[in-house]
């Protein structure tokens, strides 16, 4: 394993442990999914009964619940976009040797929102644009492939899997970039693409990472479906979305850590090449 990648992993989690108030961001994004998820499958009840006839009342009531929760969802999907962009702020302040403060790296996700948010949106399409052929071939390999189904399958997962990551890698640091370096939509996406093909080892090992962390924590999300109601359903949920809220900060803090200890070992080299000259 690659020396970044060692001390990447190190420093991120010692972040984590000794810094816990870091963890405090996700728990809210948690704790509103949380919410956003309970109130979605309490109301899903209501339209889900069986029935013998067609209400138009409770039509309108399911369209209006279509809405809302939409609208919810989008709410809760910009606030977890801005908490992501708190993650560079704060590696930057331990790293400053500064006392954490949340609501100054809150401050300046809120000051750069303009650039945040169409960031991880655009990457957010640009991902589904690409994955949704190999999407399709997964889903109608049989009315594609016909007798070769089982190999478009494949060939979609495989497709799926690879260009995925190389999605992930290229943005992999577009969302520190913006925050710290100020740019633009389009130059911060440009540089992270930059940052990615120099050091593609390196991000690509975290990307996978952050991927595996990413899926884990979408398992344990949805994992206490099935464990029914009640006392141990309630306990379950809440230290499932707790396990979750360190992983999902784990995750952010990965990026930024290493892009700060990128920008040092080009700063030192540059200092050396200056000195020789």
């Amino acid at each position: 394993m690659d020396s970044k990648w060692v001390e990447t992993l190190s420093r991120s989690w010692d972040i984590v442990v000794q810094h816990p108030k870091v963890l405090l961001p996700k728990l809210v994004v948690a704790a509103l999914y949380g919410l956003l998820l309970i109130w979605t499958a309490q109301s899903l009840t209501v339209f889900t009964a069986p029935q013998t006839t067609i209400d138009p009342l409770q039509l309108q009531q399911l369209a209006r619940f279509s809405v809302l929760s939409l609208g919810l969802s989008l709410i809760a999907l910009v606030v977890d976009i801005l908490v992501n962009a708190m993650y560079p702020v704060i590696v930057n302040q331990i790293n400053s040797k500064k006392n954490v403060s949340l609501g100054k790296a809150f401050g300046e996700s809120l000051e750069h929102a303009s650039r945040i948010i169409p960031l991880n949106i655009s990457v957010i399409i640009i991902f589904s644009l690409i994955l949704t052929p190999f999407m399709i071939l997964i889903i109608f390999s049989k009315l594609i492939a016909g007798p070769n189904e089982l190999l478009a399958t494949a060939i979609g997962f495989a497709g799926m899997g690879v260009i995925g990551l190389l999605v992930f890698v290229a943005f992999y640091f577009s969302n520190t970039i913006v925050v710290i370096e100020k740019r633009g939509v389009i130059q911060s996406m440009g540089k992270s693409i930059e940052l990615g093909k120099k050091y593609f080892k390196d991000v690509t090992g975290l990307s996978i990472i952050s991927l595996l962390l990413a899926l884990i924590s979408m398992y344990l999300a949805f994992a206490i479906g099935g464990l029914g109601a009640g006392v141990v359903y309630g306990i379950a949920f809440i230290a499932l979305r707790l396990v979750t809220v360190v992983l999902y900060t784990y995750q952010y803090v990965l990026s930024p850590v290493l892009y700060f200890q990128l920008n040092r070992s080009e700063g030192a080299a540059r200092k050396v090449v200056k000195q020789g000259k």
